[in-house]
């Protein structure tokens, strides 16, 4: 019955991924130039709700996929649970930081300080004075980096919700405290 999916499946996956992935990524980078919230004094910078689950689709996909094809195998007398498995696990791995990402890190700012929540480091409050340069972007890493004096960088996704106004607001504000003019 699914002889033709073995067969084909390098050129169905290649055409999946080359059709999908570019929509998946427009789709969840849409969220940049949303508004942030405000709630109780701060801005709040998160990533939409969207982004929430497509850690959990990018999980549950393949474990959908795997499991009907591990019981597609088991009735043809081929058992492979320790690939099957392997399979499953891989693909948890692979969403679980992006899951981590997308339903913790947040970062919150009022007239005095930025607050950074993620789970990568610890928590994090940096006045604004102690930022030590202009945000600059890295296209490899689609974010926005902020140089502090004492307490590292800040790494603000592209995807973040109200980023595009955050970095706008920190680049007009860093102009006016150093009276530079971006080349």
């Amino acid at each position: 019955m699914l002889e033709w999916l073995s067969e084909y499946s390098g050129a169905i996956s290649g055409g999946l991924i080359v059709a999908i992935v570019p929509k998946v990524m427009e789709y969840l980078s849409g969220g940049a130039a949303a508004k942030a919230e405000k709630r109780d004094g701060f801005t709040w910078m998160e990533y939409p709700t969207r982004n929430k689950f497509f850690p959990i689709v990018i999980f549950a996909i393949p474990a959908v996929l795997f499991t009907f094809l591990y019981f597609h195998q088991t009735e043809q007398g081929k058992d492979d649970a320790f690939a099957f498995l392997f399979l499953i696990g891989f693909f948890f791995i692979l969403s679980f930081p992006l899951y981590l990402e997308f339903a913790f890190v947040r970062i919150a700012y009022d007239e005095n300080s930025i607050y950074c929540y993620t789970p990568w480091r610890k928590n994090r409050v940096i006045n604004f004075s102690e930022i030590s340069g202009e945000p600059k972007f890295s296209p490899v890493n689609k974010w926005w980096v902020i140089p502090t004096k004492s307490q590292g960088k800040i790494r603000v996704q592209h995807m973040i919700r109200g980023s595009e106004e955050f970095i706008t607001k920190l680049s007009e504000d860093y102009k006016k405290i150093f009276n530079t003019s971006s080349t």
